[in-house]
């Protein structure tokens, strides 16, 4: 399928799943999609999709649950109104070229278990979502890797995130200094990346007790000493 998204799908008052995902769709996203408040579901994932959101994203989708935006085109900044979607519980925004900050206000997603904003132009003044990520108890994987503008060094706070996070993946983001010790709460972790940053230090034997884990990607940074068991 190809050409543009119609505005017209906007009156489709009753219409609770939309997709329209791995096609070669061009133009933008149509902001009357984002309107109509009976939508669970949008599958928008591997098109040719450009331009921006728009701001207010999120105040009339009260019974959204999942929302693909990924492989796209897509420009500017994540709608701070993304918040307001409370009913969220999987959110793909990534492989795009979404730049500015990640919204400090994703902790109001309460049910959010899927957030994938990897492969971005993303930044976050000393990685402050993660501060409020710490409210979605139920997040089970986290991924924000390959935005090399995020910066900053991980916080304490990061041991502080769902004890159902499976997956915490941050690889190429500049991350600094040294890993938290508190990474070793996320008792429940399978997946652990961090690979292609400018961590220093020893790797805290609180890794070491993380039974689950599966994989585990520390490549290409600047630690040192012995790999804890």
């Amino acid at each position: 399928m190809a050409g543009i998204i119609p505005h017209e799908i906007g009156n489709l008052k009753n219409l609770q799943v939309l997709n329209l995902e791995i096609n070669t769709i061009a133009g933008s996203i149509p902001p009357q999609i984002f309107n109509i408040s009976t939508l669970r579901t949008i599958s928008l994932g591997g098109n040719q999709l450009s331009g921006h959101l728009p701001s207010n994203m999120g105040l009339f989708l009260p019974n959204m649950e999942k929302l693909y935006l990924n492989f796209n085109h897509l420009v500017g900044s994540i709608p701070m109104y993304i918040s307001n979607a409370s009913q969220l519980t999987l959110l793909d925004m990534s492989n795009n070229y979404f730049s500015g900050s990640i919204p400090d206000n994703l902790g109001n997603l309460r049910n959010l278990k899927i957030l994938t904003l990897a492969n971005n132009s993303l930044t976050s003044s000393r990685m402050s979502f993660l501060f409020s990520l710490t409210n979605c108890r139920v997040l089970e994987n986290l991924l924000f890797g390959n935005n090399s503008f995020i910066s900053g060094e991980l916080p304490r706070v990061v041991g502080n995130l769902s004890s159902s996070l499976e997956e915490f993946s941050a690889p190429a983001c500049n991350i600094r200094g040294s890993i938290p010790s508190e990474i070793g709460n996320l008792s429940h972790l399978i997946s652990l990346e961090l690979g292609g940053n400018k961590l220093i230090g020893q790797i805290p034997t609180t890794v070491g007790g993380l039974e689950e884990l599966q994989s585990l990607s520390f490549e290409d940074n600047k630690l040192e000493g012995s790999i804890p068991s």
